[in-house]
């Protein structure tokens, strides 16, 4: 019988953190850049908070984490709920470690760890979990995945990829005080503007990708990438917006690309 164990996350054990979602691009030029940030945004972090990540074995191979933080971590995170945790993601990276119950493994002991008392950053009781329910469209859905675990979604909560989900550990889930705000700047006009995140190491890459479709559909148009945990005020006056073109924010990803091509091309030709 295969044999699983998880792990909690430790400074020796950022290259697994790592491995679990780059096994296949760890030869990627490119890849290898957004790799970069990840490995010092998690040595940082382990630093300042302990293990901000739990990472599941099959068989001794890494092959699924769960990374997560105190909300107020984030600098770019416009709620700071006291007690609040955040799971900025899980993934369990190939068929041959799915339908093992890996990923619902992760969630239950981090759900077990956090109802202990004394077991939360910095002394506090965990109060509420959030998670980021984004898709990467490679197996389980992940609003399914956490909705079968007990989470809940608030329409007017949105994750920084996807969906907010959340799972009551001590009192009612409070909704955030206040809703991203884009406030439109004349230094944004004539521009383009990207936001990455170190936590991802798959947020630069796409930042470049994203990049050069901007260029594509607009030749010579000035372009700046922005890491948003260096800079989060840039991030937060502009709506939390991953993209903003010429003064306008783009909701469009650019996996779809004719949607995202247009979206740009309108936004660059309107008259501020």
């Amino acid at each position: 019988m295969p044999s699983i164990e998880v792990k909690d996350a430790a400074p020796e054990l950022i290259e697994d953190i790592i491995y679990v979602c780059s096994w296949k691009k760890l030869d990627d030029r490119v890849h290898l850049q957004g790799l970069a940030l990840k490995r010092k945004w998690l040595a940082d972090m382990i630093e300042k908070y302990g293990s901000i990540a739990k990472v599941a074995y099959l068989d001794g191979v890494p092959v699924a984490s769960i990374m997560y933080y105190p909300e107020y971590a984030d600098p770019c995170s416009i709620a700071k709920r006291e007690g609040y945790c955040y799971i900025s993601c899980i993934y369990n990276n190939g068929d041959d470690s799915q339908r093992r119950g890996i990923g619902t493994k992760l969630v239950k002991k981090l759900l077990a760890e956090m109802r202990k008392k004394h077991r939360w950053f910095e002394g506090r009781r965990c109060r509420c979990i959030v998670a980021d329910a984004f898709d990467t469209f490679e197996h389980y859905p992940m609003t399914r995945f956490y909705g079968e675990m007990g989470f809940k979604k608030y329409a007017k909560e949105k994750g920084v990829f996807g969906t907010a989900m959340y799972f009551e550990l001590a009192g009612k889930y409070e909704p955030p005080a206040k809703d991203d705000e884009f406030i439109p700047s004349k230094s944004d006009v004539g521009k383009a503007v990207l936001f990455f995140s170190p936590s991802c190491q798959y947020s630069f890459p796409f930042a470049l990708k994203a990049a050069k479709m901007v260029g594509d559909v607009v030749p010579g148009y000035p372009i700046e990438l922005i890491n948003r945990w260096e800079k989060p005020q840039e991030y937060l006056r502009r709506g939390r917006s991953w993209l903003v073109v010429n003064g306008r924010p783009v909701r469009s990803f650019f996996n779809d690309r004719e949607r995202f091509k247009a979206e740009v091309a309108a936004a660059a030709s309107l008259v501020p």
